[in-house]
């Protein structure tokens, strides 16, 4: 069963290969009369039959969604363990339908943040999973530095293979201007139960961070966004929400969903009134610094913004991460405002590079699972002091493109979980009537 699950050896092939072992063993350890013991050939045959049985149902047991569990298995493990996700990816794709995609990118002076709509995965190395990482590599080879949000979307929005990686990546050449100016408004948060958003209006586009942090989520879903959208549209607002993503969580349950977005609505509200003034942008990222990164954070680093409007310097820090662990967002914030530093948020990209090989439940590491929580606060203020000492006079420019990509879907991840755990169901039956037949046998023998 092994043979034909991990190493995808053709069933007659496997079938022979397995018996050698057992048989030579049965020869040389047994006794004669052994050999032709009724009970002994209808209990092993029993036990064969089991095996072969099993390897052929547990196969198929993923139809009519997926052809053959076993490949899917042994694609996951050649791209796990020797980094070699072609066969994923060409099974991904096979599913994958042709989605439009848009990202926007506010720019401000030379650091851009950028919200593309698509989620990043499914995990290393497979299609999007490293996408944040990348997206930041292009910015800093045209010269600039970026942060890369998370925007509210979930698995079903996952780039299924490189090529379509590509694809996007290229598509980052044809942003077209939709506004720009040289005010923006100080910012606004509200909370609302567990629900904190801030936010920041420049011209009659507002910024929003979405965040329950220290109580946690997972991805803020697209009832969400559709709820908040509407309600920016009806106040003249074109909206940019990023999920910051900076604790460790479940989905939202209804009520939180009301609290975020009653303070979405909070936070435009005031928006729509505040004043707006020039205002000054400065930037770093860990590349700049000496830091020792480790396996809970991405290519892309950390960075942070600073930006000064009416006498008020704010920053805004950002991690190539998926999530933070719980508290490590206000231990962070704790430690700037001791410092004399005012940090709005942390965010993290969703990434999925460090995904696929933690020792966890999750899966993956979370931001402060392997960073030591106070050296991860002294390199943000290392950050932010460089950021802020670099303040400049600046504008703002919201820049976008529509793409047409292959995406995943939600119905693949559906179709992977329901294959998998049909065979697993399979496999315990299997496994308790295994384990009845030996019994039996012990009893009888």
């Amino acid at each position: 069963s092994i043979f034909r699950a991990v190493f995808g050896i053709k069933f007659s092939k496997a079938l022979l290969i397995a018996s050698i072992m057992p048989l030579l063993l049965f020869i040389t350890m047994s006794d004669i009369p052994l050999l032709f013991d009724y009970q002994s050939l209808l209990f092993g045959s029993i036990l064969l039959a089991l095996g072969i049985a099993w390897s052929m149902l547990a196969d198929r047991s993923g139809r009519p969604w997926i052809d053959s569990t076993f490949r899917l298995l042994q694609a996951y493990l050649l791209a796990w363990t020797e980094n070699n996700p072609k066969i994923m990816e060409k099974m991904m794709s096979k599913k994958a339908s042709y989605t439009d995609v848009k990202t926007r990118a506010l720019v401000l002076d030379n650091i851009a943040i950028v919200l593309p709509d698509i989620h990043p995965g499914p995990f290393n190395p497979v299609g999007g999973s490293n996408l944040p990482a990348e997206v930041h590599e292009y910015y800093s080879k045209n010269g600039m530095k970026s942060m890369i949000m998370h925007s509210v979307s979930d698995h079903g929005m996952n780039i299924p293979s490189r090529e379509q990686v590509s694809s996007y990546l290229n598509s980052l050449d044809r942003l077209d201007l939709i506004d720009n100016n040289d005010k923006c408004s100080e910012p606004v948060i509200s909370i609302v139960n567990k629900a904190r958003v801030t936010g920041l209006a420049f011209g009659n586009n507002t910024l929003l961070f979405l965040s329950l942090s220290p109580y946690g989520m997972e991805d803020v879903e697209e009832d969400v966004k559709h709820a908040v959208e509407e309600y920016a549209k009806n106040l003249g607002f074109n909206i940019l929400l990023v999920d910051t993503h900076n604790a460790l969580g479940e989905h939202l349950n209804d009520e939180d969903k009301k609290d975020m977005i009653d303070a979405c609505k909070d936070v435009l509200n005031k928006l729509a009134n505040a004043k707006q003034y020039p205002f000054m942008v400065g930037s770093a990222d860990s590349k700049e610094v000496n830091f020792d990164m480790q396996e809970d954070i991405g290519n892309g680093g950390l960075s942070v913004l600073a930006i000064k409007v009416n006498d008020n310097i704010y920053t805004i820090g950002w991690a190539d991460a998926n999530n933070m662990m719980l508290g490590l967002r206000e231990h962070i914030v704790k430690f700037l405002e001791a410092n004399d530093i005012k940090m709005l948020e942390i965010c993290t990209s969703d990434t999925h590079a460090t995904s696929g090989r933690a020792r966890n439940r999750q899966g993956y590491y979370t931001l402060g699972s392997k960073s030591d929580w106070d050296y991860l606060a002294r390199i943000f203020l290392e950050l932010s002091k460089l950021a802020i000492s670099r303040l400049k006079r600046s504008n703002y420019r919201l820049l976008a493109s529509e793409t047409r990509l292959m995406l995943m879907g939600s119905e693949v991840f559906d179709d992977y979980s329901k294959a998998l755990d049909k065979s697993l169901h399979l496999t315990k039956i299997f496994l308790i009537l295994t384990v009845i037949v030996y019994i039996i046998m012990f009893i009888i023998g």
